[in-house]
């Protein structure tokens, strides 16, 4: 039974929030095998839910990443020959860098967005992440002309437009809402309806951010978009653990984007920390779209760069010697 990894371990043997120990001593980049059950942090509904029964799930090869990894840790090139991976938002910045990566390292790649795909595709489509039969449509299109899916990337996302929460319209709302949240659900559910159709194992990564931890004024809609992302991707951890099939949200730092270019660009009173990316884009600390790709295909082919949670932060590519703390705002618009 494929198990979802559950337990962040960091550098002092600690589990997920530093109140759980693993038997025996550990060091930072071993592997754990552990029999019992354990709690997932996604469990844990609100402090006023404390009389509800938490659900339990076991946890298989977890490998250790300390919370402080270093910067330029990238996995080795994954073999992707015989491999079909599935991209949405895939017309350009951190979809067209996964697309191109994946094809560079042999997998048969199939990709969507609401504009022309990248050329790099096997097979592409425009799509409208947000319409259910659309994507059913394309899923059941990819399997049909080039087979079985095994990994399937939800990264089409929105952001704009940028400012308070009280200038945003009920348009501004559907919109990013059906993009970030029904387009992630409509992903998963074609890919998980594919995958229990064939009866084998499979990976699902949804592109997330670190705004779903923690809010920046101007992009609360956003924020709360992948705040969703981050808890059905826990809720489809859970559920399919015993279909072997595994299901990430990842945050992959700060890639350079024209997302990245809006939030740099933006007015102050609309997003008042745009001082704070173009910093980072003085000190050319972001993480580029192939490191992204290397991570996500690691962690989906290779067990021992299985994240120690379901919802996981990259460790950055570069060190950022003079950099602001950052919520950071990190997936790429959709197309």
């Amino acid at each position: 039974m494929a198990v979802t990894p559950v337990a962040q371990v960091s550098a002092h043997g600690t589990v997920g929030t530093g109140k759980t120990r693993l038997h025996g001593d550990l060091a930072v980049g071993d592997d754990v095998t552990r029999t019992e059950p354990v709690e997932h942090p996604g469990d844990r509904l609100g402090e006023g839910l404390r009389s509800h029964p938490r659900t339990l799930v076991p946890c298989r090869r977890v490998h250790v990443v300390a919370d402080d990894s270093p910067s330029g840790s990238r996995p080795p090139p994954q073999d992707l020959h015989h491999r079909c991976v599935v991209i949405t938002g895939a017309s350009r910045g951190l979809g067209s860098a996964l697309a191109q990566r994946a094809a560079q390292l042999g997998a048969t790649v199939a990709g969507c967005a609401r504009s022309r795909p990248d050329p790099s595709l096997t097979l592409g489509a425009t799509v409208d992440v947000g319409d259910h039969g659309a994507v059913n449509n394309f899923a059941a299109s990819v399997v049909r002309r080039l087979g079985p899916i095994h990994l399937w990337i939800n990264n089409a996302a929105v952001i704009d437009p940028l400012g308070p929460l009280r200038d945003r319209s009920e348009g501004d709302v559907t919109r990013i809402l059906d993009t970030n949240v029904a387009g992630v659900w409509n992903g998963t559910v074609a890919f998980l309806r594919h995958r229990r159709e064939q009866g084998g194992s499979g990976a699902l990564v949804n592109i997330s951010s670190g705004v779903a931890l923690r809010a920046s004024a101007g992009t609360g809609l956003y924020s709360a978009s992948k705040a969703a992302v981050d808890r059905l991707t826990e809720a489809t951890a859970l559920e399919e653990a015993d279909q072997g099939i595994d299901a990430w949200a990842i945050h992959p730092g700060v890639v350079d984007t024209a997302m990245q270019t809006s939030l740099r660009t933006a007015d102050p009173a609309d997003f008042p920390r745009a001082a704070e990316f173009q910093q980072l884009a003085d000190l050319n600390a972001f993480n580029t779209g192939s490191y992204v790709a290397d991570w996500l295909f690691a962690i989906a082919f290779d067990p021992r760069y299985r994240p120690p949670s379901v919802v996981w932060r990259l460790p950055d590519e570069r060190t950022r010697p003079s950099a602001p703390p950052l919520g950071a705002v990190d997936a790429e618009p959709a197309r």
